[in-house]
């Protein structure tokens, strides 16, 4: 199965790619976001597999996302490019759901996120979400800050994601970190700015308006929201920041999976590969699609 592809506008000459997979049985929307480093090929692979067309097999009219500069999406992240989050999360997202809504004006949308999108994805439900406009969300490996002390986080985030971030950017106007092998797609500098600075803060603070995320949220009804965290996954996902991330955006109608052969799952998952595995269909995958079937 391979996606139908259109070029989104956001603003003046400044296009995200969104990628629709839909089969004869597609009834229910869902829109998948991808995190930071990656595109939406995260949900799909060249092949046809993965999360975005096994949902659409399975009765979903899936939506994945290039976020701004990134994957099939023009321009590429340059000097160039202005994109924050805070564009993301109050102007594009806005774009998506309209976009969706040509097609289900009354069907809450269900939203699914890896890593940092579903921490993009609570921000936006903190300000514009309710639950007519929103269904069931369902996120992989998804972390605000980065609270565990591991070995490997020296090196991965200290030093290689925020101190060369820093530094390319300031020379480049932008985070090459495809070409530093820190992951597949380059960031926009304000983008790996802001996102940077939540990953270290213990408060989550919206720079562009001044408001608590995280008072927003638990002050607000939420959808029933299913976390996967992957017991290898050490620093970027591990679940000890992801129940951080669920106590700060209030637990309630919240559920954690740790996916690992421990738990009944057919391997010890880590951060990608909770998306990416061949077992990951036969295996939780199924878990994800009876969640966002429930209303």
């Amino acid at each position: 199965m391979q996606p139908e592809t259109i070029q989104l506008k956001l603003k003046s000459g400044v296009y995200s790619a969104v990628h629709r997979f839909k089969s004869g049985s597609s009834r229910i929307p869902v829109l998948l976001i991808h995190g930071s480093m990656e595109s939406s090929r995260i949900f799909y692979s060249k092949s046809g597999k993965g999360l975005a067309p096994y949902l659409a097999k399975n009765g979903f009219d899936v939506f994945t996302i290039d976020i701004a500069g990134k994957g099939q999406s023009t321009p590429k992240a340059s000097r160039k490019l202005s994109h924050s989050q805070g564009d993301f999360i109050h102007r594009d997202m806005a774009k998506y759901m309209e976009h969706i809504r040509k097609f289900y004006p009354d069907t809450p949308v269900r939203i699914g996120a890896h890593s940092w999108g579903g921490v993009l994805a609570l921000a936006w439900y903190a300000y514009y979400g309710n639950r007519a406009n929103s269904g069931p969300m369902v996120f992989f490996g998804s972390k605000r800050r980065i609270g565990v002390f591991h070995p490997k986080r020296i090196f991965m985030v200290d030093l290689m994601w925020s101190g060369l971030g820093y530094l390319s950017g300031a020379l480049l106007g932008y985070v090459p970190t495809g070409k530093l092998r820190l992951g597949i797609d380059d960031e926009p500098l304000l983008f790996f700015k802001e996102t940077n600075h939540w990953v270290y803060s213990r408060n989550w603070i919206d720079k562009h308006t001044g408001k608590d995320i995280s008072a927003l949220l638990r002050n607000k009804e939420k959808p029933p929201i299913l976390h996967f965290a992957g017991v290898n996954d050490t620093v970027l996902g591990n679940p000890l920041d992801v129940e951080r991330l669920i106590n700060e955006a209030g637990g309630e109608a919240t559920e954690l999976i740790l996916l690992g052969k421990a738990n009944g799952n057919l391997r010890d998952y880590g951060h990608n590969d909770m998306l990416t595995s061949k077992e990951a269909p036969e295996d939780h995958f199924k878990t994800a699609l009876n969640w966002f079937m429930t209303d």
